[in-house]
């Protein structure tokens, strides 16, 4: 079973809205709260490394991210991003996805 069918089960919504193409992103749901939704979490490390592993540099990996994953919002079931606090380990880990990505000018002709 993958991630987003392992939330579906535990919080019983098979309505929950996802990110698609970023399932390996996804680090858990939103705790219960009076009049909000639970809602898929997303790390934003994890979502900018796919990007890049897509083929974006980082700057247009934090463009698209800002414009069409932060600026998007479809209502109260909207996914939530984790930015985590401590930028080098943000720089770290994008670092090490970036060493998963093939890079286009060394690969033989």
């Amino acid at each position: 079973m993958g991630k987003r069918e392992d939330l579906v089960d535990q919080i019983g919504d098979p309505d929950l809205l996802f990110m698609d193409g970023f399932d390996d992103a996804i680090i858990g749901y939103t705790a219960h709260q009076p009049g909000r939704a639970t809602v898929p979490v997303y790390d934003q490390s994890k979502i900018l490394a796919e990007l890049m592993r897509q083929g974006c540099t980082y700057e247009e990996a934090v463009e698209y991210y800002e414009f069409n994953i932060i600026g998007a919002w479809v209502g109260p079931g909207t996914p939530v991003v984790v930015a985590w606090l401590d930028t080098d380990e943000l720089g770290e880990e994008l670092a090490g996805a970036l060493a998963l990505v093939p890079n286009p000018e060394s690969q033989p002709s």
